[in-house]
């Protein structure tokens, strides 16, 4: 989503418009867009290696609290659980409802309190939101849990590194036999994996340098 290049004249837009990756900046615009330092991603470039033969998978819960909850039902009708261990990260403005959480879970599922490290697994289950832009630049494999309802927002903008490093699973059914071929693709495709890892970097973010920040601030 962009602004309106016909509000400026009403004095409402910024002067500059700053955007974390060139992905983002519009390809006509009468307005000032510049690409800005990203820091709510400035661990983007610290690359993360997922450990082949761990059978540990992390499940990242989001904000809306009717979409998390359908990614608990939705993993109990599926068999995941008979061949992963799967511990889940409760979104923190909802960790107070620790408890409440823990009644829907399958005893066997592990909620995270602490900190935790993306490298110790093999594949990370979350919806889809612009986090997994994040995800996939850092080098994780995703599965996106899908439904058309309500609408989802993708924030995909092309195809690239799909069903190598991240793929879309809508059935319960279907998903262990979707990461079985996700890994296996890792393993055998390496190196498109990792180039489409460090497309996403390049497309989607900026790094933070003492350059960026003299001009995001006109010093």
């Amino acid at each position: 989503m962009y602004f309106r290049d016909k509000d400026k004249k009403y004095n409402v837009i910024p002067d500059k418009i700053l955007v974390c990756g060139k992905e983002y900046l519009p390809e006509k615009s009468k307005l000032n867009y510049s690409i800005g330092s990203p820091f709510r991603y400035r661990n983007v470039y610290s690359s993360i290696k997922p450990k082949e033969n761990s059978k540990l998978i992390l499940v990242l819960l989001p904000y809306e609290q009717i979409e998390a909850f359908k990614i608990i039902d939705f993993l109990k009708k599926s068999k995941l659980s008979e061949n992963y261990v799967l511990h889940f990260k409760i979104h923190p403005s909802f960790s107070d409802r620790y408890e409440e959480y823990k009644k829907k879970f399958l005893e066997k599922w592990i909620i995270l309190k602490k900190n935790y490290d993306f490298s110790d697994y093999n594949v990370i289950i979350t919806k889809s939101s612009g986090s997994i832009i994040e995800y996939i630049a850092q080098g994780c494999t995703l599965i996106i849990l899908t439904d058309n309802e309500p609408l989802e927002l993708n924030p995909l903008t092309n195809t690239i590194g799909y069903e190598i490093n991240y793929d879309y699973v809508n059935n319960p059914h279907e998903i262990v036999s979707v990461i079985k071929k996700m890994i296996n693709k890792r393993k055998s495709n390496f190196i498109v994996y990792q180039n489409n890892v460090n497309t996403f970097k390049l497309k989607y973010f900026s790094k933070i340098t003492e350059k960026s920040l003299i001009n995001d601030f006109d010093i």
